[in-house]
């Protein structure tokens, strides 16, 4: 897939010597000799041919990076016909901000997940405005969010190879470590999983960021101000996008610091100045995004917060910092060997500093650092320090482990703008056997090499991004592979009740609230299990833990309403069942969910007009989740509007084919109509 040209020994020296800079001097040089020409008048002599590693092919030099493009829309593919699932459901299909262009003031002044809990962790307003321009073109098919979605990650891996280029990098450096960013499997949460979309929508907003500003050092005057003035909207766009663009500043300070050198500024005081002033006006956006953080969310910082918990599962200081390097190592090892990728890791805690689990991950880690520091002096290339401190410093927010639940430690999707800086080395690692192969005129080992870690990332992608299709996979494969996090077997129980199989569920809701007795959210979902289990008062008995257990969330969120008054309902609790989600209505006019049971609790109790105009508020604000036309054509049907009722259900059943409640309502509708019809 690389034309690769023979190139001589001396070349080979001189590359080896000036890394990535090669082509930055043969651009000088071509100037030169063209200004000795016209002095002179003379004929300049032939300019050696660049090496075929740097200089890439000599027509179509967009022809490689499209083709990686491709590549990775291509085996990603069958993403488009994935379910919304997981935290999908929450952050995107029952969410009322990202239904109308109207909520885009309300998303300034929200948490994305306001419906848990006012004060959450996610400040993300431009991602709800990406969220409404998406729902705006393809309302709740999630084929359409899953294409856009799919778009951002080709976008992404796009922009790894133009930032490569921009900072010198050798072409087939940049391209090979695009395709590697493209198909590596560690990134198929983000490409496969709507939700994580913001992790490469922020990606593209950084590298822009990145872009923009370094258009902005290489101009002048009038251009110049036009690049910084893009360079800050992109990065305050990143901010409002997902919070780790706040490490932004800090890899900026490394590129100044490192690359001051090669502009002539040897001097430490000049390097130390010149970093700090260019770091200072996106820090100034730093603190203004913190400040705005802490009015919304009143915290600047991370912390558990929803359906949670208590002390004993956040981890203290001590234990966090005797953890790092475990969790770092853990992050390693995906990026080098990405098999057994799941969204429900488990990271058991380090408490002890003697611990061996503590020791060896902290040498390998000073071992590692210890080699890319030598490997760059080695090769007098600042590049290789640089991305090496990307990896580390795109890392670091994902390491305020206080912020996660105890052994809940590892996102694959915040592997994903760090892993830049891994693709680069590793590329770099393909391009130092390149110049080897060509000193033994044998290049094709390094071809081999390239072809070898591409098939390995592909198998990798097209064996694991289908465990992504459906709330069971995702939930079935993290409960298989880390059953100690209990999480997975909650989410797992949950979905099999509602696919009618409680007694499974039961199982292990008891194994999770054993574990992890203090779960809310558990013995909630174990309440909704004996229910249809037809054990009343150990269902009751659930419930009254769950809210003991989270009484805010309960009875302070429009979202805990909602499940409050459908498990009241459940019990047969109407008048309670009704208040309860009146409640949740009132709280958020917008919620779906809550007009939708509130109207199913209103039919129950023989008040089908009421219930009528909660479901048919519920069907305005969104007609895509399953049962909404069903429970409509029900009151329509106790109303005694036959027809109506019949083209309720026949709707309900296109949208969702496997509806069983429309099949059977729509069967004995027609049974009994047939039936009259004989009489």
């Amino acid at each position: 897939m690389f034309a690769f040209k023979l190139w001589p020994r001396k070349a080979a020296r001189v590359f080896a010597g000036a890394g990535d800079r090669v082509e930055e001097q043969s651009t000088t040089t071509a100037q030169t000799l063209t200004e000795n020409r016209l002095a002179t008048d003379e004929k300049p002599p032939l300019k050696p041919n660049p090496p075929a590693w740097t200089s890439g092919p000599a027509a179509c030099r967009w022809l490689p990076p499209l083709l990686v493009a491709l590549i990775t829309f291509l085996i990603y593919l069958p993403t488009l016909s994935y379910e919304f699932v997981w935290d999908d459901q929450m952050q995107v299909v029952t969410n009322p901000l990202v239904l109308s262009w109207r909520m885009v003031p309300r998303a300034l002044e929200s948490n994305l997940w306001f419906q848990l809990a006012a004060n959450g962790n996610y400040y993300r307003p431009f991602f709800i405005v990406w969220s409404i321009l998406v729902h705006s073109l393809f309302g709740f098919d999630p084929r359409g969010w899953h294409f856009l979605n799919l778009l951002l990650h080709v976008g992404a891996t796009v922009l790894v190879f133009v930032l490569l280029r921009e900072l010198r990098a050798g072409y087939w450096t940049a391209v090979l470590a695009a395709l590697f960013f493209g198909i590596h499997p560690v990134h198929v949460e983000t490409a496969a999983w709507i939700s994580a979309g913001a992790d490469s929508l922020v990606t593209i907003l950084v590298v822009l960021t990145f872009l923009a500003y370094l258009r902005f050092r290489s101009r002048r005057q009038v251009q110049g101000a036009l690049w910084f003035v893009l360079s800050l909207f992109c990065f305050a766009c990143a901010l409002l996008t997902k919070e780790m663009a706040v490490i932004f500043p800090a890899i900026l300070l490394v590129y100044e610091w490192l690359f001051l050198g090669e502009r002539g500024k040897e001097g430490f005081g000049a390097r130390l100045g010149g970093a700090i002033a260019a770091v200072v006006p996106y820090s100034l956006l730093d603190i203004v995004y913190l400040l705005q953080r802490h009015h919304v969310l009143h915290s600047s910082l991370a912390r558990q917060t929803t359906l949670q918990t208590s002390s004993d599962q956040i981890l203290g200081l001590l234990p966090t910092i005797s953890t790092l390097p475990l969790v770092l190592t853990n992050y390693l090892r995906y990026l080098l060997f990405p098999f057994g990728l799941t969204g429900f890791y488990f990271v058991r805690p380090v408490y002890s500093f003697a611990d061996a689990r503590f020791v060896i991950p902290s040498i390998a880690l000073i071992g590692l650092a210890g080699s890319v520091w030598y490997w760059s002096r080695r090769a007098k290339n600042p590049a290789i320090a640089f991305w090496g401190l990307w990896l580390a410093i795109g890392l670091s927010p994902a390491l305020y482990l206080p912020a996660f639940k105890i052994g809940d430690f590892v996102r694959d999707r915040y592997m994903y703008l760090p892993s830049i800086g891994f693709v680069f080395l590793m590329t770099k690692g393909v391009e130092l056997t390149w110049r080897m192969a060509q000193e033994s005129q044998k290049p094709i080992v390094a071809l081999l090499v390239a072809s070898a870690i591409s098939a390995f990332f592909i198998v990798g992608v097209t064996s694991q991004e289908g465990n992504w299709g459906t709330d069971l996979l995702v939930f079935y494969r993290g409960y298989t592979l880390f059953p100690e996090n209990t999480a997975s077997a909650k989410f797992l129980a949950a979905t099999l009740n509602r696919e009618n199989q409680p007694a499974k569920a039961a199982v292990l809701l008891q194994e999770a609230v054993r574990a992890d007795p203090k779960d809310a959210y558990g013995h909630f979902t174990l309440a909704l299990v004996e229910t249809g289990l037809g054990q009343q008062q150990q269902a009751e008995r659930e419930l009254a833990t769950a809210y003991s257990l989270a009484p805010q969330y309960y009875s302070g969120s429009s979202d805990g309403l909602t499940s409050l008054g459908i498990a009241l309902s459940a019990l047969h609790h109407y008048p309670e069942a009704e208040q309860r989600l009146e409640q949740a209505v009132q709280l958020e006019p917008d919620a779906a969910l809550a007009h939708f049971y509130l109207g199913l609790t209103l039919l129950r109790v023989g008040r089908a007009p009421e219930a009528e105009q909660h479901l048919r508020t519920a069907i305005s604000l969104n007609s895509s989740i399953e049962n909404f036309h069903w429970a409509l054509g029900l009151a329509r049907q106790v109303q005694g509007d036959v027809a109506d009722a019949e083209e309720e259900y026949k709707l309900e059943l296109q949208l969702h084919p496997n509806s069983k409640a429309a099949a059977t309502s729509l069967g004995n509708l027609t049974g009994n109509l047939q039936s009259q019809q004989s009489r």
